[in-house]
């Protein structure tokens, strides 16, 4: 087997399987099945049929924390996200099993209505490093304890276009780069023999 066909066939699928271990969480979550109606401690319990929930809980803003992400030579940076503890009715005082995550306009919605249970949609982040950044976690600890499994939920809009994305496109990308790479092999030269005297 010459070095070009041996290419084509190692580099696309190689390359293709990277892509899917750098995209595995977002390929997970865009395989998972439609939202189901979900309590904060059923989500806890990471036994759900899908990732993708509909809860209705109590959101404790005053134990909420805003982030600032500030990337160098971003168009976009500072990035401004809330955690927002989140409870069902009777369970304020236990450990906080939920933490939901928004860019939006939701927190505002929680710190008007502190004491009234409020619906949200969501993705529920626990694939393999999904989570909470350590961060985050101890600057929320500091306020109100935390459950050791504390799960973190991205609330819909948030991330639902980038699952879609990364699941479907790191593959594909990675297999056409290998393609790219493995058409710019070019094969070893042979050395030729001094002529025998």
């Amino acid at each position: 087997m010459n070095q070009k066909l041996r290419a084509f066939l190692l580099l696309p699928p190689s390359l293709a399987l990277v892509g899917a271990l750098i995209a595995a969480p977002h390929l997970v979550h865009a395989l998972d099945g439609p939202a189901v109606e979900a309590t904060v401690a059923q989500i806890a319990e990471g036994r759900l049929p899908s990732r993708n929930v509909t809860v209705t809980a109590k959101v404790m803003a005053d134990r909420g924390l805003r982030y600032t992400l500030t990337k160098k030579n971003s168009q976009t940076s500072p990035k401004v996200s809330f955690f927002m503890p989140m409870v069902d009715p009777g369970n304020e005082e236990a450990p906080t099993q939920l933490v939901a995550q928004t860019f939006h306009n939701e927190v505002f919605d929680a710190a008007e209505h502190p004491d009234e249970p409020l619906q949200f949609e969501g993705t529920v982040r626990d694939v393999l490093w999904e989570g909470l950044d350590s961060e985050v976690k101890e600057a929320l600890e500091s306020i109100h304890p935390l459950d050791p499994h504390v799960r973190l939920l991205e609330l819909r809009g948030v991330g639902t276009a980038s699952d879609r994305l990364w699941g479907a496109g790191a593959p594909l990308a990675g297999f056409l780069l290998g393609l790219m790479l493995a058409s710019g092999v070019k094969p070893t030269a042979k050395k030729s023999e001094a002529p025998r005297a």
